[in-house]
């Protein structure tokens, strides 16, 4: 029960909705991404997060890693509606 209650896990999710109403980084605008785009920025993210950790900023990485793993959620995102579509391609 304390995961749903995560401080965490409602950054990431909160993070998730401004990237899509504040930033227009829709669904559709992510599928219109080439399919590495989204996890190549979650990297990006990752690394900054991984050299703030390094210097002891610990409120910048977290930062960044709430940032890489809310693009992270929309690449998972991207590929599960793409897997469907060809799959649903492939039924006869």
């Amino acid at each position: 029960a304390r995961l749903w209650n995560s401080p965490a896990l409602a950054d990431v999710l909160t993070m998730r909705c401004q990237q899509i109403l504040r930033h227009g980084h829709t669904p559709a605008a992510d599928d219109a991404l080439p399919l590495q785009t989204l996890p190549m920025l979650a990297a990006a993210q990752l690394h900054g997060a991984i050299e703030h950790a390094q210097f002891n900023k610990p409120g910048n990485a977290r930062k960044y890693l709430v940032r890489a793993i809310a693009l992270g959620l929309a690449a998972l995102e991207r590929i599960d509606r793409q897997v469907a579509a060809e799959t649903e391609q492939d039924r006869p």
